[in-house]
Parts: structure tokens; sequence; C-alpha cells
């Protein structure tokens, strides 16, 4: 033992550190929980999704949340940054997400609402890219709007056909004043699946630092030969890992796939 108490050649670690490395856990800890541990069940609406953030802690935030016995709205955002300060803006997105959405039925009016709300809690340097979505499986359709956030993907016909839905960004949450963010609407059919995702999916970089894509995560969902939601994030994640090869991940990764059976 060295004089401190320490193992020879190991290196001390201060009661500081120790109790940083603690808070930093419990901070792991506690955004962990803000995911959704299971869905709400809206048959035939079946989910699957997969969070890895870049660093200890992120701010990627998604969730299927109910709004009456035939509507949910399903949420993904990517807030600006990493670390201890994105995840304390995505536990006070998430809160205005839960608080504002069960009352919506539009989430282009959500999106502004939101917009007014978290810009008075925000620094300056911080900003949220947002997609929200409404099932409404009484009628079969999906509406949704986005916030700066990349546009949804549907896998049509047991994955035959893969495709963008089209829709305006906008501006992100929190960036400039915003007099609405467009709604969009279609019909739910049986055999799609909707995947929502966050920048670090399509940003994950090689070991020459080039970007898996937009192009590459639409040939990849192309070539399933599986079609189910489970199927489909992970196979997009072993793509993703197999695409980085042990290069450091850049942004926090999330998806978030809805099935209709």
């Amino acid at each position: 033992m060295n004089q401190e108490g320490g193992i020879p050649g190991e290196p001390h670690r201060s009661e500081p550190n120790r109790s940083a490395e603690r808070e930093l856990k419990r901070i792991v800890e506690l955004q962990r929980n803000f995911l959704p541990q299971q869905f709400p069940s809206y048959p035939p609406l079946h989910w699957a999704a997969m969070y890895h953030p870049s660093t200890d802690v992120g701010g990627d935030y998604y969730d299927v949340i109910p709004i009456d016995e035939n509507r949910c709205g399903v949420v993904i955002a990517d807030v600006s940054g990493h670390g201890a300060s994105a995840a304390v803006v995505m536990a006070l997105t998430q809160m205005a997400v839960k608080e504002f959405l069960p009352q919506c039925d539009d989430p282009g009016e959500a999106l502004l609402v939101l917009n007014q709300k978290l810009k008075r809690h925000m620094l300056p340097h911080h900003f949220v890219t947002m997609l929200i979505a409404i099932a409404d499986v009484s009628r079969m359709t999906l509406s949704y709007a986005s916030a700066g956030h990349p546009p949804m993907i549907c896998l049509e016909h047991t994955c035959k056909s893969v495709s963008l839905l089209d829709v305006e960004p906008g501006f992100p949450l929190c960036t400039l004043p915003v007099s609405s963010y467009p709604r969009y609407e279609r019909p739910l059919n049986s055999e799609e699946i909707y995947l929502l995702y966050t920048d670090g999916v399509v940003d994950t970089p090689d070991p020459r630092n080039r970007f898996f894509g937009d192009d590459r995560l639409m040939k990849t969902l192309k070539s399933l030969d599986t079609c189910s939601a489970e199927f489909a994030v992970q196979h997009v994640f072993e793509q993703t890992e197999q695409y980085r090869a042990g290069a450091e991940r850049l942004d926090d990764f999330s998806l978030l796939a809805m099935e209709v059976k």
C-alpha cells in the first residue's frame, strides 16, 4: 500500500473525484428513467426503440404518450450539445411535453406552444429539434409536424418500399419566434413501419470521420429481409456499429419504430 492507502501503481482518486463519479452515475440513471421503460398499448400499433448516448449522459429524448383511449403522441427530440447540461435541458423538455401534449389535438400547435414554454428557460446556446406525431387508431391516421428534426421514414408492404415522409422541418425550438409549424396527415395502413431517429444515426462516423449518411440509412432499410419494428431497429444499429468500426461516437444515437400490425 502507498502512504495514502492506495494500491501501488494505481492513480489515486481524491474524494471529490469519487463524489463526481457518483453524481454522474446518478444523472445517468435518472436520464435513462426519463425514457419509456414500456410502451402504452394501442392495438394495432407496436413499438421498438434503442438509445446509446455518445457520452455517459446525452440530450436525446423519445416517448409515446397516451392522449385518450384512441390517440397517442409520438415524440422524438434532440437537444443541442452533450453531457450534463444537455441532460438537464432534455429533462425540462420531457416535462413540458408530458404536461401539454395530452391536451393537444394538433402536433403543429403542440410544437408552437412548446417553443414558447421552453424558450423561457433555455440559455441562448441551447436549442431542441423535435418531431411530434399523433396516431389515431380509431380513424387510422397519423398527423405530424417537425421543428427542425429529420423526417420520419415509412417502410411499406413488408419493407418493399422505403420513403421519407414529406414535412416542412421548420426552425428548431428555442431559436427564432415562429408563428406556425405545418401539420401533415396520412392514413395508417397495416404492414407499415414508421422509423423516427436523431442525427446521431446518420452522423455515425467511420475511422476516417466519414458519416454513415442518409443514403446509406435508406439502403440499409431496403436491405431488410425481415420486416418488424424490433428487427429494423436492431439491424440499423448493427449496420452503424459495423460502419463505425471502433471510431468514437460523436452524437447520441436514438431510434424509435412504430409498426402497424
